[in-house]
């Protein structure tokens, strides 16, 4: 945690305003509660909304077993769990924030790369490699080693893929909205809830 997400600050935890607890609170439940019903998704080991020098907040999955390699179902309950931070702002409190830009960035590279190298979406089993490609408008070079027609599909599907996995969470997030909100209320009151908890 120290490694990944920065020392725990309890005196800046302690100074945070209500608004900004609870938002992180349905956020980090929104993600909970869409990762433990999404087919291919690891089991949940800790929600926390405690701040951290890296983040006000976070869900830790771990596998149950040693992993070789992701499935394309992996992928898409990894990208929808991400996705369910924001649907849950959205859906319960009404809101977005910039709290989930890093999210979105995690999803939009992970659906880029299932396009481009894993050869996992409607353009089959193509890969057109890492050097000099990218994301056009996100990536930091410019696409050299496909044409602009390809480049147009490439674009189109992994954001295709992108909104489908929001769409997938909000609908999730508005059927599990009484749990989310549960844990939310948990989480302001707890600030840390492990995995046996959980269960």
């Amino acid at each position: 945690d120290f490694v990944r997400y920065g020392a725990a600050d309890p005196a800046k935890q302690r100074g945070m305003i209500e608004d900004v607890k609870r938002n992180t609170a349905v956020h980090e439940a929104g993600h909970a509660c869409v990762s433990d019903v999404m087919p291919g998704s690891h089991p949940v080991v800790k929600i926390t909304i405690m701040n951290r020098s890296k983040a006000l907040g976070y869900v830790q999955n771990m596998p149950a077993d040693e992993t070789y390699g992701q499935t394309d179902q992996e992928l898409i309950a990894r990208m929808v769990t991400m996705m369910a931070g924001r649907a849950a702002q959205e859906v319960i409190l009404g809101k977005k924030d910039t709290g989930a830009s890093n999210d979105f960035e995690q999803a939009s590279s992970t659906a880029h790369a299932m396009v481009t190298r894993f050869g996992m979406s409607r353009l089959g089993n193509i890969s057109v490699g890492r050097g000099g490609t990218g994301m056009r408008g996100m990536g930091s070079g410019p696409v050299s080693n496909y044409g602009p027609k390809l480049a147009d599909r490439i674009d189109e599907e992994w954001m295709r893929i992108v909104d489908e996995c929001y769409k997938l969470a909000r609908r999730i997030v508005e059927a599990d909205r009484q749990r989310i909100e549960a844990l939310a209320e948990i989480l302001l009151e707890t600030e840390t809830v492990l995995g046996d908890q959980w269960t």
